[in-house]
This record gives C-alpha cells, sequence and structure tokens, in this order.
C-alpha cells in the first residue's frame, strides 16, 4: 500500500524508484511462485509494469485499445 498510496508512492506520479520496484519485486515474487501472469487490479500497479520482462495483463491498456477501436469504428 504504501508502494502505491505512500508520499512516494506511484500515485503521487513517482514511476520509477523504490515503489515502483517494489511493485515490479512483488510480481517477479508471484511468478517465482508459478503465477503465469500479473493481472493488476488498480491503474496504479499497472503504471509501473509497462516495462517489465515479465507477463502482464493491463486492463487500463485493454480498455484504452478498446476505446480507441469504439471511436475508429473497427473490431
Amino acid at each position: 500500500m504504501e508502494a502505491i498510496y505512500g508520499p512516494a508512492g506511484i500515485k503521487m506520479g513517482c514511476l520509477d524508484g523504490p515503489a515502483a520496484e517494489t511493485v515490479v519485486n512483488l510480481g517477479r515474487k508471484l511468478l517465482n511462485r508459478g503465477t503465469c501472469a500479473i493481472l493488476p487490479g488498480c491503474t496504479e500497479p499497472g503504471l509501473a509494469l509497462n516495462d517489465v520482462d515479465f507477463p502482464v495483463i493491463n486492463p487500463v491498456v485493454i480498455l484504452a485499445r478498446k476505446a480507441v477501436r469504439e471511436v475508429k469504428g473497427g473490431p
């Protein structure tokens, strides 16, 4: 929670540094325990997981792509 809501957290715009490292390390820990991919449950963790070397299913990115397709009239 500190990594997201703390004074140097992701919600405060700190997308690199200790807060982002905490989120990435937690993702890696889950993957080491057998998780296939990380699915962030809210928007902030997904912001820190953009350029990682493991599978992330980011709902914000999926919704943004869908919104663009809807506006453009595509499938």
